[in-house]
């Protein structure tokens, strides 16, 4: 049948080619996506005209199995469209023009995944995060050293943590456990002065998913004297 379907296309003239083939993309798991594939030198709609496969293996011919996943079918354009992108979506997707038996580039759909919490946190019961009104204070002591942990869970890739203590930056140590989704572990040790109380520690979450928006939480210290 696929020599029967190769011979009709020579004796009609027709020379199919990829006018457009998929590229690497990223999304942010929930987002839609939709990968490119138009053939040229076709002239009507033929949902056997391309098949789109993942990862080397088929996902058949419209009407597709997987419900979230729609493929189009024109006369020239076949692309594939993906709703409520999942980390299971991730792979190399490629489209073949059946006729021809013309395989596209391969091109990696990458799925990010935003930190599901980002939170500080006491080292060793040094102080404890009490909340006064809209205000999350940590109770520490004048001149001694103090651990404070910033952790941000789930992500995908890695999440970048950074401190500062009012408008000055701090140095830290970072840690990451994890296969697919990663958790991140920050700490700083601070040596709180009397001129440090009510000031604000702040960490910030930067991950590729959160775009232009990264995650900042912050607690006010409340320094208390040592005598």
């Amino acid at each position: 049948m696929f020599i029967l379907c190769m011979l009709l296309y020579a004796v009609k003239g027709k020379e199919l080619s990829f006018g457009a083939e998929p590229e690497a993309i990223q999304a942010i798991i929930g987002e839609k996506v939709r990968l490119q594939c138009n053939v040229d030198g076709n002239e009507k709609e033929d949902r056997y005209m391309v098949q789109w496969l993942k990862g080397g293996l088929g996902l058949g011919f419209p009407p597709l199995l997987k419900s979230r996943y729609a493929a189009a079918i024109g006369a020239s354009d076949y692309s594939l469209s993906i709703d409520n992108v999942q980390l299971s979506d991730e792979g190399q997707f490629e489209c073949q023009i059946t006729p021809a038996g013309l395989r596209s580039k391969t091109a990696k759909l990458s799925v990010l995944v935003p930190p599901k919490t980002v939170d500080i946190s006491p080292v060793g019961g040094d102080f404890e995060i009490v909340k006064t009104g809209s205000v999350e204070l940590i109770k520490v002591i004048e001149g001694k050293p103090t651990k404070v942990r910033c952790i941000a869970t789930d992500s995908k890739p890695q999440t970048n943590l950074e401190w500062t203590l009012g408008d000055d930056k701090m140095a830290s140590t970072a840690s990451v456990s994890g296969d697919l989704l990663l958790t991140t572990f920050s700490e700083v040790t601070i040596v709180p002065t009397k001129s440090d109380n009510g000031k604000q520690l702040s960490c910030l979450a930067e991950n590729p998913a959160l775009g232009a928006t990264p995650t900042r939480v912050l607690v006010q210290l409340d320094v208390q004297s040592k005598f």
